[in-house]
């Protein structure tokens, strides 16, 4: 992996982008986390990477502040809720249910524009120790994403929405919401909230 070259608070690096290759014409690029070896001929990824250079700039040199989620599609919220990264990475019982009813006292708070919140899923990631080179390793935590990406398109959030609400179809189809996502660093009580999806009742 090329050295990254350091400016200021910013960073310069080179990122690995699936590619445009004719092989997604015919498959989904995807990667997996577990075994494929009793698959004849499976392979835990199909990527092909087209490496690009780009620069990341660090807002906090900018004061995590000055973002908003309708105009940037992320901001940052200072808040505090119970859970701990202790308790999050041994996935103790009840904190679940908890760690929900606290996000979405925060977001009531800070977005009244919303009327109603609903959680979808909390994924705990540890990165491996052989991160990033354990394609296809047994691991105990969801690992960091590795390439950019986007999590789901309007129509793949349906998708997700119907694995997450099963029989709820009602609540969500031909109306208008929003998906967000909560990032969360362990005990540090800032959330990275950003937008993933918007539908307008499609």
């Amino acid at each position: 992996m090329p050295h990254a070259e350091f400016s200021h608070r910013d960073v310069t690096t080179r990122l690995p982008y699936i590619a445009r290759n004719k092989l997604y014409l015919y498959e989904r690029p995807y990667g997996v986390d577990f075994s494929v070896d009793h698959f004849e001929d499976a392979k835990p990824s199909n990527h092909l990477f087209d490496v690009q250079p780009v620069t990341i700039q660090d807002v906090r040199s900018r004061g995590i502040d000055n973002f908003n989620l309708d105009v940037n599609g992320f901001c940052y919220i200072k808040a505090a809720t119970s859970l701990t990264a202790a308790d999050a990475l041994a996935a103790a019982p009840g904190i679940k249910p908890l760690y929900f009813e606290e996000i979405e006292a925060i977001l009531h708070e800070h977005f009244p524009q919303y009327s109603r919140f609903e959680c979808m899923d909390l994924i705990t990631r540890k990165r491996d120790p052989a991160f990033p080179n354990n394609v296809g390793a047994v691991v105990t935590h969801e690992q960091p994403a590795g390439i950019p990406h986007t999590d789901f398109s309007v129509t793949g959030a349906f998708s997700q929405m119907e694995g997450a609400f099963p029989g709820q179809k009602m609540y969500y189809e031909n109306k208008s919401f929003d998906l967000l996502k909560c990032v969360g660093n362990g005990d540090i009580q800032i959330i990275m909230l950003s937008m993933l999806a918007a539908s307008d009742g499609l």
